[in-house]
């Protein structure tokens, strides 16, 4: 009795000195890109409505769970496929934002293959900055909400606890004029997506 006790204490100090369990630090960084195909610059105080579609990219950050600081690149052209007359530039973009991520339901798991995959639904909001190059003045304050998906894969090795990724649908309104040409104030307005990718550092908490 003594001899199996004996062994099984053996057994479990090994295994839990081999063991890796990775928990993540508060230092990440995440990279985004978007795609908006149905959106549109309006003149305010008229029935003129360009249809644009926008692609765009960058940075981004979890400063605490739920809060992304971000900025980046938006490129927007005419759309060729909903032409519109008259016509609206095509125009490159910078951009920054705050983005709220808040799960609206929990965790649900789904097993495919070897792996579990978990899922969680939540709704994404926040102020946006944009200027666009050669045509802004003072550049368009605006606001989005939209629907989080969120997805992990689940296991304790450091490249599943170290990523995450995150789709958003979303609606995007700008309240400040983005183009002003000639005397003439232009706004904008998109329905998009939106694919974040977060790294995270890990360490291994029995080391």
């Amino acid at each position: 009795m003594k001899t199996t006790l004996a062994s099984i204490s053996i057994l479990l100090s090994i295994s839990v000195n081999h063991a890796q369990f990775y928990e993540r630090t508060g230092r990440n960084i995440g990279i985004y890109l978007t795609s908006s195909p149905v959106s549109s610059v309006s003149v305010r105080g008229t029935s003129t409505s360009l249809n644009t579609y926008s692609i765009g990219g960058g940075f981004c950050h979890m400063l605490v769970p739920g809060i992304f600081p971000y900025a980046g690149y938006r490129y927007t052209a005419p759309n060729p496929f909903n032409a519109s007359t008259p016509v609206v530039p095509s125009f490159h973009a910078l951009h920054a934002g705050l983005l709220f991520d808040k799960h609206l339901t929990k965790v649900r798991q789904r097993k495919i293959g070897s792996r579990c995959h978990y899922h969680a639904i939540g709704v994404v909001l926040g102020p946006e900055y944009q200027y666009a190059l050669g045509y802004s003045r003072s550049g368009e304050i605006a606001g989005q909400v939209g629907i989080s998906i969120y997805h992990r894969v689940s296991g304790a090795s450091k490249r599943n606890r170290g990523n995450t990724v995150q789709y958003d649908l979303f609606y995007r309104h700008g309240f400040t004029p983005l183009l002003e040409t000639d005397g003439t104030k232009s706004y904008s307005q998109q329905f998009g997506l939106r694919i974040r990718y977060t790294k995270h550092q890990v360490f291994n908490f029995l080391e």
